[in-house]
């Protein structure tokens, strides 16, 4: 920090301190490791001269600069890797050994040596790189000109093929292994040294053959993308290949854009109609009810078991991972990395598992670092409250709410009078999505025959409300890539009503309001003090994915009550 001018210095919640600086942005600097961050507008940062910062409920820092304000994601899952370390072009795969990282690209193969700031590319390996496989206790990369063992920060040539996607040992064969290439599958062998080298192109299959797995019976499947699977036996000596192509009768739900996975040792198919499995026993492609329940009938890009057992998947609609519980039975987690897919190299989406920290998506310029476990890191207390009822007509606030406020034992009540025309509910979401792009709809049960339509408003006015028990709820998408699935705050009162007519100076009656992290409304004629219940319960309501009905609009175009008076 010599020489940096600093304007400000805030201890986070993880114990580090965000040091803002007049000039060289804003430094992180962890105590206990003894490391230290910059964050300058090489990371976004729209200005250097940090002049103050924030930590708010969700853990992030806000910003104020000598021009605007900033966002850090400080808890993110997520990190860009590329040209910071040298990297160029769209990334394939990365693998980490003892002495460092490999990464395959566009552009060929480069290696971030264990400690180094920046990577090296490795000479020789110009051109499309791809996936990378430990075999025996080696590392094979496929690459556009065939295979190559890499080893201490170098790589060597093993094989010219027509193109190689990536390179499998056989279970049934152990002294063998094959590999995917442009068309078709070729057959390795280990020699003495117990490194891979080339036998030749096996003959009866000529389709490309990126995805590809060995079943129990030694059988090879390979998930051509365009143009369906097929089902190949090695015949004896192994350079001849029986194919089957499976077809509808097996259950094939298409026959073009495919992928093959292995999951728990089962293989998986993902298809333009949701992830089916691959029935070896019966030879038949089956639905996968285990993760169908989840996606149903989307188009599946990807989907990968990464080393503790999460399957990620991304579909039209969905990016996630389903966590296993247990042997078969996952949970599935909406993933943020939905809102980078457009950052995803979809010509060749692909995860690399090998990578000590999280898992790398490849992207159009280098890769995306994800660390599923910090997913849902928060567990949402409070992630939507009612701050504030106002009673329009007579210009005064019934309930307001301070912000971090500490959710109360038992749920606040409030009487209100006959002459409250005009209510209006204020709501405060604790999760920022993007700027202009926090959405909210309402619904006031008793009124509403559903949740309305999505709106930036947070505010909502009912007026000329009947006598009758309400209750007030309302959603918000929280998270754009798991908006249908969140829970939303509804609460529900239900004080005892009585039917006698109000008097000639009560027309609307009494309203019974109780507040508890969220807003229940009900609303009785005038009764003798003492009438009411006093009993109130509160119920969390699933966020439903449609259910749009009648709901007024907020803020500026208030709804009005009239139905029937």
């Amino acid at each position: 920090m010599q020489g940096k001018y600093v304007n400000h210095v805030l201890q986070l919640s993880d114990s580090r301190l965000a040091i803002s600086t007049q000039t060289a942005g804003l430094f992180l600097f962890d105590l206990q490791k003894q490391s230290v961050e910059n964050i300058t507008t090489r990371d976004g940062l729209s200005s250097n001269a940090c002049l103050r910062a924030f930590q708010d409920y969700s853990g992030n820092l806000w910003v104020g600069m000598q021009n605007g304000i900033a966002l850090v994601d400080l808890n993110s899952p997520m990190r860009f890797i590329n040209q910071e370390i040298n990297i160029e072009g769209s990334g394939y795969e990365a693998y980490a050994r003892e002495e460092g990282t490999y990464y395959s690209t566009s552009n060929g193969i480069y290696f971030l040596a264990k400690n180094a700031a920046r990577s090296v590319f490795l000479k020789g390996t110009e051109g499309p790189a791809y996936g990378m496989q430990n075999i025996a206790g080696k590392l094979y990369a496929g690459h556009h000109t065939g295979l190559f063992l890499l080893a201490n920060g170098t790589a060597k040539r093993i094989a010219y093929t027509h193109g190689l996607w990536q390179v499998k040992q056989l279970q049934s064969n152990p002294e063998f292994a094959i590999g995917g290439t442009y068309s078709g599958l070729y057959l390795f062998r280990f020699n003495e040294k117990r490194e891979l080298q080339g036998v030749g192109k096996i003959g009866g299959f000529e389709e490309s053959s990126r995805f590809f797995e060995e079943d129990r019976e030694g059988k090879i499947w390979v998930g051509q993308f365009y143009k369906g699977l097929y089902q190949l036996s090695l015949l004896p000596g192994l350079m001849t290949a029986a194919t089957k192509k499976m077809t509808a009768g097996q259950g094939l739900p298409a026959d073009e854009q495919l992928i093959l996975s292995r999951i728990d040792n089962d293989l998986y198919l993902g298809t333009p109609k949701g992830v089916y499995k691959i029935d070896q026993v019966n030879n038949r492609i089956v639905k996968s009810e285990t993760f169908s329940r989840v996606i149903g009938e989307q188009q599946v890009y990807l989907l990968v078991q990464d080393n503790q057992k999460n399957v990620h998947v991304y579909t039209e609609d969905i990016a996630g991972f389903f966590k296993q519980i247990s042997f078969g039975n996952y949970t599935f987690v909406p993933s943020s990395l939905f809102q980078l897919r457009y950052s995803f190299n979809n010509d060749l989406l692909n995860i690399s598992v090998h990578t000590g920290d999280g898992v790398l998506f490849n992207a159009n310029e280098g890769f995306i670092q994800y660390r599923p476990e910090l997913e849902n890191r928060l567990a949402a207390e409070k992630p939507l409250v009612v701050s504030k009822v106002v009673n329009v007509a007579e210009d005064s606030v019934l309930y307001a709410r301070k912000p971090f406020e500490i959710n109360p034992e038992s749920p606040a009540q409030l009487t209100v009078s006959y002459r409250a025309k005009v209510l209006q509910f204020e709501v405060e979401a604790f999760q920022f999505n993007e700027v202009n792009n926090q959405q909210f709809r309402y619904c006031l049960k008793g009124f509403d025959d559903g949740y309305g339509e999505w709106t930036h408003a947070t505010a909502k006015e009912y007026t000329n409300l009947k006598e009758g028990d309400y209750a007030f709820s309302v959603q918000t998408k929280k998270l754009p890539w798991a908006n249908n699935n969140q829970p939303a705050p509804s609460f529900e009162g239900k004080p005892a009503v009585s039917q006698e007519p109000a008097g000639p100076d009560f027309i609307c009656g009494t309203r019974r309001i109780v507040l508890a992290d969220g807003i229940q409304v009900a609303k009785a004629p005038l009764q003798p003090e003492g009438n009411g219940s006093g009993r109130y319960k509160t119920k969390r309501t699933p966020e439903k994915a449609t259910g749009i009905g009648s709901d007024r609009t907020a803020k500026g175009a208030s709804g009005t009550a009239n139905r029937g008076g």
